[in-house]
Formats: structure tokens, C-alpha cells, sequence
């Protein structure tokens, strides 16, 4: 280093010179704590170049000033982006979902449960013979259904809601009463409920949950922090309510329902008539439930439980 009264000389090995920032002021450091700034980059970088040294701090620098590069770097990282939430999450989810203990499930079917009945849910008024029954047909459903998780019907007051059914993770089916009234026949019910077996099958409430925090859950799964996970169960009431089941999910609960129909020789016919009523009952507004608001239009599912073999 040369001053105006003085020179002082110091080894490369014993400096330090920041990188380029811009046209940032550059900072020499030598070992004896002296500084030295300098805004002449060019300079700086030329005397590396001639030592072979910062070679990466160059092409970083060159990089920042061509614009072309910039814009397609931003483009890169937005499809990249995109992909990871359209395709990427979605496996994620899935992979972890499946890979839960049975007692995760359990976990968020119970809380989810009585967050439900807390918020939404008023006491059933069906008769116990009525839902006896019911549940005993469900039963017989259910043992045509190969499906990992035990599964249970539960019967709540729907309210606001109206005509709905929901599928926990747990396995625990919950249908309104007054879904109930608006069957017209009893194997219309068991459509619906072959359908919400399908959601049971696909862990799909779940998979939605884990897609919304995949991040933390990825990280408690990692360290083995079950407690974590189960504290997801307060999203489930909004998640069934307001968050609609994804088009690809929907289809696979239909697609399910269909076979599981086909195997308990009921009619998928009884499917498509209660899509119909249901859409009647909303009268095609915006408050319709996930079995309805969701795509594939209502119309296209019923084609498909209209089709004979």
C-alpha cells in the first residue's frame, strides 16, 4: 500500500478484499486491522484476474449487468416455482400422508371432530332407530370397501351447511340430517357415503392439510415430533367447509365411488339423482358443498354415473 508519506507492503495471503457488490465502495482489510476503500472496481478486479483469484465474484458481477440474463433467471425460478406447488407439493403430500402412523389419523379425526361440533355441527335429531339403521347399512357398504382405516358414520345437524357430508382423516363419516331428508331412496345415501369412503382411501383431507404446511410437517416428521402434526387438527374445519377438494381428488372419490357401487350391486344411477337433488337444494349458488362446487361440473359427473357397462 502506498500513501503519500509512506509504504507499506503486506502478503495477498494476510488480505482480505470484499467482493463486488455493484459498484458498491470495495474494502481491503490487512491483518494488522488496516482499511482500505476504494470505488475503483475495475481496478480491483483486474488485479484478481491477473492473480487468478475471485473468479466467481466476476461472473456474478458480469451477470447482475445483463439484463437478459436477470429476466430469464426470474423466469426459471417462477416455473420452477410453479411447478413445485402445482406438481411437487402435491407428491410431497402424498409421500408424507402415507407414511403417517394411524395414530396421526386418529388424532386429527378426534380434535377435527369436536372443533366441528363446536363451530359448526348442532346435535342430530334423527330417531336412534333411524340412525341404527343407517349406520347398519353403512356397515354393509363399508365391507366391500378395502380401506386401511376403520371406518365410522356419525350423524350431526348440519345448520347453516345444509345437505353435506365430510370425511375425516380418521375414517370417521359425518352425514347431516339434512342430507338424510333429501334422499330418496336409501341407496342414494350409500352413493354419497361410497364417495366419501373414496376420500377416506386417498387420505385426501389429510394430503390437503399437509399441502398447506408441508414445510413444518416435513420438519416434525424429520424429527419424529408426532404431537407437532396432530396440532393441525384446528384447520380441519375450515379445510372441509370452505377449502373445495381439488378437481384430481374429486374424480378419484367419484372413480372410487363407481366401483365400490358396482362391487355392493347398487345402482350408480342412485349417484347421479343425488348430485341432481343436491344441486337443486343449493340452487346452484356459491355456498354449495365440496360435491357439487368442485370440477368436474356437476353435469359431467352425472354422465359418467349415467354410462352402463
Amino acid at each position: 500500500m502506498v500513501g503519500a508519506e509512506f509504504v507499506r507492503e503486506y502478503h495477498l495471503s494476510e488480505t482480505k478484499i470484499s467482493r463486488r457488490i455493484g459498484d458498491l465502495t470495495r474494502t481491503i482489510t490487512f491483518f494488522d486491522g488496516s482499511l482500505f476503500e476504494s470505488d475503483d472496481n475495475e481496478i480491483i478486479d483486474e488485479y484478481l484476474a491477473a492473480m487468478g483469484l475471485d473468479t466467481a465474484s466476476r461472473q456474478v458481477h458480469r451477470f447482475e449487468g445483463a439484463w437478459h440474463w436477470i429476466a430469464a433467471a426470474v423466469v426459471v425460478v417462477a416455473v420452477a416455482a410453479w411447478l413445485f406447488i402445482v406438481v411437487g407439493l402435491p407428491v410431497m403430500a402424498n409421500s408424507v400422508a402415507h407414511s403417517l402412523p394411524p395414530e396421526v389419523d386418529d388424532q386429527l379425526g378426534r380434535d377435527g371432530l369436536q372443533l366441528m361440533d363446536k363451530l359448526i355441527f348442532e346435535p342430530s335429531e334423527l330417531s336412534a332407530e333411524r340412525q341404527e339403521g343407517l349406520r347398519e347399512n353403512f356397515a354393509d357398504l363399508a365391507n366391500y370397501a378395502d380401506v386401511d382405516r376403520k371406518l365410522r358414520l356419525e350423524f350431526r345437524g348440519g345448520g347453516d351447511i345444509g345437505p353435506n357430508a365430510f370425511a375425516l382423516p380418521s375414517g370417521t363419516i359425518v352425514m347431516t340430517d339434512e342430507l338424510v331428508a333429501l334422499a330418496g331412496h336409501e341407496h342414494e345415501l350409500a352413493a354419497v357415503l361410497a364417495h366419501e369412503i373414496g376420500h377416506v382411501d386417498g387420505r385426501h383431507s389429510l394430503r390437503l392439510i399437509l399441502q398447506d404446511s408441508i414445510a413444518a410437517l416435513m420438519f416434525a416428521v424429520m424429527l419424529g415430533d408426532v404431537t407437532s402434526i396432530t396440532g393441525l387438527a384446528g384447520a380441519i374445519p375450515a379445510l372441509l367447509v370452505q377449502t373445495k377438494y381439488s378437481r384430481s381428488f374429486e374424480t378419484e372419490a367419484d372413480d372410487y365411488a363407481l366401483e365400490l357401487m358396482k362391487t355392493a350391486n347398487i345402482d350408480p344411477q342412485y349417484f347421479s339423482d343425488i348430485l341432481q337433488r343436491m344441486e337443486e337444494s343449493y340452487g346452484g349458488g356459491s355456498d354449495m358443498p365440496d360435491f357439487l362446487s368442485t370440477h368436474p361440473a356437476t353435469d359431467r359427473r352425472v354422465r359418467r354415473f349415467e354410462q352402463r357397462d
